[in-house]
């Protein structure tokens, strides 16, 4: 009779049946199920459906092919000890590994779907979704890992107590990565900024473009990307100027010496009608700061409200600009300084 490593022809054709049926049922449960969800999907607004959809469409035909090898040589197949232990072992470390692949797509789509919900009202908690999503997927990662180990015969209780002084070098060798992944919580929990906002940290001024576990992206003002570590922008002095709802200029105008009394008495009206004809323009004051070493310095002082950066940066332009042309139709010079010529004679 045909047999090999004491397993006959009607055994093999078993196997090779059951192989069959395992990958052919797990395609037909596969889309009868995606065709049952998809349906009741359309009747009801829960996202419970879709999310079996999502779970349900993780594992295709390959996953199903494995799985169907596995078993047929497990349950079906005379095999040596050594190998049916080994196949048992791959049996349940791919089991591991498709509830992880289930948990992360999970946790994927529950945040996809939150971001999706919340729009922009709560940008704290989208900013700080990424490091969340991969702090579940690490602890959901462990808690399987710890679950196979123990299927496969390891005691986690000594493993875990022989990690200990392990988790302590571990802990030193990635203290920086560490500090930066609850730096982000930190950003998360404190709320110094969101994505989107407007920030100033030390000589870096841009926009918040992402928040990551260990850096954030800004662009800067000037146009390039900045990325700074999380722990840095915790650590450090950093201003919010999103929602400034007015920002001070402070200008210093040099006035040339020969300006006549009665001129000089009128430049602070001048300024002021410039200042206040602009929208969103309040007038602080025009007056004699001192008397420099080339001009009389005169301080204008006057608040821009609600903002951005972009156009705070052209209505001070305009204003400039209009106190020039004022003070030029008042034919008022503006001081600069001025090289006095020394003619030396020749001794006789």
């Amino acid at each position: 009779m045909f047999e090999i490593y004491n397993n006959t022809a009607p055994d093999i054709a078993i196997a090779i049946v059951a192989f069959l049926a395992v990958i052919g049922l797990g395609i037909i449960i596969r889309t009868l199920l995606v065709r049952h969800v998809v349906r009741r999907s359309r009747k009801t607004d829960t996202k419970i459906d879709d999310t079996l959809v999502v779970v349900i469409r993780s594992f295709g035909s390959k996953f199903y092919a494995i799985l169907a090898f596995l078993i047929a040589f497990r349950f079906f197949i005379t095999t040596p000890s050594v190998v049916e232990n080994a196949l048992g072992h791959v049996l349940v470390i791919f089991l591991g590994v498709a509830v992880v692949i289930i948990l992360f797509r999970l946790i994927d789509f529950f945040g996809k779907e939150y971001v999706e919900s919340v729009g922009g009202t709560r940008r704290a908690f989208t900013t700080a979704l990424p490091a969340i999503s991969m702090l579940l997927k690490i602890v959901s990662a462990l808690f399987v890992f710890t679950f196979v180990l123990s299927n496969l015969g390891v005691n986690i209780t000594a493993l875990v107590a022989g990690l200990g002084i392990g988790g302590i070098a571990i802990a030193f060798a990635f203290q920086k990565i560490l500090a930066d992944l609850f730096s982000s919580f930190v950003i998360f929990f404190d709320k110094p900024f969101s994505e989107g906002d407007s920030i100033e940290i030390g000589s870096i001024s841009g926009t918040v473009e992402r928040v990551g576990i260990k850096t954030t992206h800004v662009r800067a003002f000037s146009g390039e990307k900045i990325v700074v570590p999380n722990e840095q922008l915790v650590g450090t002095e950093l201003r919010n100027i999103t929602d400034r709802t007015q920002r001070k200029v402070v200008h210093t105008i040099p006035v040339a010496y020969k300006t006549t009394p009665e001129k000089l008495q009128s430049i602070p009206k001048l300024i002021e009608d410039v200042v206040s004809s602009h929208n969103k323009v309040l007038f602080g004051y025009a007056k004699i700061l001192e008397f420099g070493e080339h001009a009389v310095m005169f301080e204008a002082v006057y608040k821009i409200e609600g903002a951005t950066f972009d156009e705070f940066v052209d209505t001070r332009h305009t204003v400039h600009l209009g106190i020039l042309e004022k003070l030029h139709d008042e034919k008022i010079d503006l001081g600069y300084p001025v090289k006095t010529a020394v003619s030396r004679g020749t001794g006789s």
